[in-house]
């Protein structure tokens, strides 16, 4: 290989086709993802480990973030369509954990699941997570996805109406909604 970054590339396609991952860019996709690439997981288990206990592991991780966290967030863009910026961010952090192959060594480690098992397990939590989406009432489940509900609407950031502005947590109004939330607890510790 030419460049150290060239090998970096060249193993992580190797890496990827020998796990059987794709990078998902629709819902289904996503939701189809840990039960490939899990039971592929325990297939390889000395890679995936070695991949999270080194520091060329990590390096090898890092080098296609970007394009990881770019398909994770076209596939829930529907999904997350009428949250505010930052809470979209939190739900994609969320999607790319269930996605990762440290959650699949969690759940072997510390809950003896199979990679099967893990994977079923991770599918069912990502799908879970975007269908308590619909029921926030921000959007709606159609027969292509998602769509924002008037009341999501009211929430997007181009609404024009300060609203997203308002309940961003860097804003007063966010972070004195945020101590109403946990008024409760304080009150009672």
């Amino acid at each position: 290989f030419p460049t150290k970054s060239a090998l970096v590339e060249n193993l992580c396609a190797w890496f990827q086709q020998r796990v059987r991952y794709e990078f998902a860019h629709t819902e289904q996709k996503l939701l189809e993802t840990p039960k490939q690439t899990f039971p592929s997981f325990a297939e390889n288990e000395r890679l995936v480990r070695a991949l999270w206990s080194s520091r060329q592991g990590r390096e090898f991780r890092l080098s296609n973030v970007d394009e990881r966290k770019q398909g994770i967030e076209s596939a829930i863009a529907d999904a997350v369509r009428g949250l505010p910026r930052r809470q979209a961010k939190w739900i994609a952090a969320v999607v790319h954990v269930l996605l990762s192959s440290a959650t699949w060594q969690t759940m072997k480690d510390y809950w003896g699941l199979s990679g099967q098992e893990a994977g079923k397990a991770s599918s069912m939590a990502l799908e879970l997570l975007l269908n308590h989406l619909a029921t926030l009432g921000v959007v709606e489940r159609t027969s292509a996805g998602y769509r924002t509900t008037d009341y999501g609407a009211n929430l997007c950031a181009d609404a024009d109406n300060g609203l997203a502005n308002l309940l961003h947590l860097d804003s007063a109004a966010g972070r004195a909604e945020l101590t109403l939330v946990e008024l409760a607890h304080s009150v009672a510790t």
